[in-house]
């Protein structure tokens, strides 16, 4: 129910401070190993301007679990 409040947060609400704080409030309770909430972690990092922590969540992302979008994500951030 958590990931999709989250998604409900971000994309529909755009409310990336509320979507930040419930993901990392999820992150510590899954010991920091489940690769979507450190994805969204550096998501909503990404949208509120913090570059260089979002990044280093979707490189921790990535060592989880290798996936597309994680990948996509990260190079948006090589873009800008």
């Amino acid at each position: 129910m958590a990931k999709s409040i989250v998604d409900y947060l971000i994309y529909v609400e755009n409310n990336y401070r509320r979507a930040l704080d419930i993901a990392s409030e999820a992150t510590i309770v899954c010991n920091f190993e489940d690769w979507w909430w450190k994805a969204r972690i550096g998501k909503c990092q990404f949208k509120m301007g913090m570059i260089k922590d979002a990044e280093r969540q979707f490189i921790s992302s990535l060592k989880s679990q290798a996936m597309v979008s994680t990948a996509i994500e990260l190079a948006k951030i090589a873009i800008r």
